[in-house]
């Protein structure tokens, strides 16, 4: 079946598969982690910040890719471990923050 329209349910859907694959990913992550610092902890400290996510993501029933996107960001403001927990986190709440300012 196609998919033709995306709402929050299937926002968080899509957010939750990604936050899986990121996970399952953590030990090439760790292989390849070289900036700024190669100490290949990079998967090592994304694992617990997208776990957080994901596990969030399952009680958010919003409808509402707006309030959807909200309720991740504040998951992963929880959520951080390390600079690359951070990364992930700045770069989450700058979608949100966008999205709100209509960008």
């Amino acid at each position: 079946m196609k998919i033709t329209y995306l709402n929050g349910l299937r926002f968080n859907r899509a957010i939750k598969a990604a936050c899986i694959c990121v996970t399952n990913q953590q030990k090439i992550l760790n292989d390849i982690n070289v900036f700024p610092v190669p100490d290949s902890d990079t998967g090592t400290n994304m694992a617990p910040t997208m776990n957080f996510i994901a596990e969030n993501v399952d009680t958010n029933n919003e409808t509402s890719i707006e309030k959807a996107s909200e309720l991740i960001a504040e998951s992963a403001l929880n959520g951080p471990r390390g600079s690359s927990g951070v990364r992930q986190l700045g770069s989450t709440s700058g979608r949100t923050s966008c999205r709100r300012l209509g960008c």
